[in-house]
This record gives C-alpha cells, structure tokens and sequence, in this order.
C-alpha cells in the first residue's frame, strides 16, 4: 500500500525491486500467493505484471472502503506532512471501476479477482460478481454486529444473502453463473 507508506511517519518509501521481490516469493513458496490492495485500488497496468509473475489472485480493494492513508493522516502531527498528503487522501479508484478493467485483460484471465473496498450490502457484493470478481470481502458491515454480538452476526451474513438472493432475482439470475452474465441495466 504505497500511500499509507508515503502518508505515514516514518514509512517505507524504498519500494525499488518490490516486484522482483514479489516474483521470488511466488517462485520459492509451494502455496498460491495472493495481492491485496489497501483502499486505493489495483490497476490494469499492475495487475498485468502481477499476473505475469505468478500471481493466483488479486484483492482489488479500491477506494471506499477502509482509508489506511487517512488512518495514517490522523495519526501525524506534522503539519507540513499533513500538508503535503492531504489532495490524495481520495486516491485511487472504486472497485466497480477497476473489476471490469482487470477482468477483462487477457493475462488476468486465470486470476481470481477479489472484490472489496467499500462493499456494504448483498447488492454491492452481485454488483462485485457482474463486474468480475470471483469472490467478494467485506468487514465494515460488521464491526457494529460484532460489538454486540456473535447472533448480531449472524443476522447481519442474513441480511446480505438475502439482499443478493433480491439482486439475483430481479435480474432473473437463477444462480451466481447466471449474474455473471446479468444486465447490469434494464433496457428501455
């Protein structure tokens, strides 16, 4: 997450080789390696060379959801740093603009595409589907629940299946396969 890094005090701003170094673990480990983006989104042209080293999967995790630069930018008191970060603590892309742009280039096309950042309902998470994603991620629609507790939950991972079962019946999709392939608008 190269803006949290810059955004941070103290934060690693060497990021000289990260790919090559990135490439050597994929080569030395015997389990699939998966990249996760923090809230600003990973795009085309990094998604390209991600796939072109091994890369089995990608967590888009475009902008809206968590904000570690803006976590980062409450944390430091130097007002000159605070400065400087502050016009790109709205960086990057939304995830249902870069599941599209990803998905469909052909060296991502074995690649799981993983779509969070800013997901917040059974609709957010079809929307994810259509776009791209083979899987979605979520945690802001829980926080609350969790703090009161393990049923809360529960009746929140409820609400959202029923909100996507709602998606999938409005677009007529009779499984996940088929709102892949759904309209995302109806047509006039």
């Amino acid at each position: 997450n190269p803006l949290q890094e810059l955004v941070q005090q103290g934060g690693d701003r060497d990021w000289n080789n990260v790919l090559d170094a990135m490439a050597e673990t994929v080569n030395r480990l015997s389990v699939p390696v998966v990249v996760k983006e923090v809230g600003s989104g990973i795009g085309p042209a990094t998604a390209k060379q991600l796939a072109n080293i091994g890369i089995i999967g990608i967590d888009v995790a475009g902008r809206g959801g968590t904000s570690w630069p803006s976590i980062e930018f409450a944390r430091n008191m130097s007002s000159i740093d605070r400065a400087i970060a502050e016009p790109f603590l709205n960086w990057g892309m939304q995830t249902a603009e870069l599941l599209p742009l990803i998905s469909d280039l052909p060296e991502c096309g074995e690649i799981t595409l993983i779509g969070s950042g800013g997901i917040r309902s059974g609709l957010d998470i079809a929307k994810c589907l259509r776009l791209g994603a083979g899987i979605t991620a979520l945690a802001q629609p829980f926080l609350k629940p969790a703090q009161d507790s393990a049923e809360a939950v529960i009746e929140k991972i409820n609400v959202l299946t029923e909100q996507l079962r709602w998606t999938m019946f409005l677009t007529g999709s009779r499984n996940i396969m088929a709102l892949k392939c759904a309209l995302l608008m109806p047509k006039r």
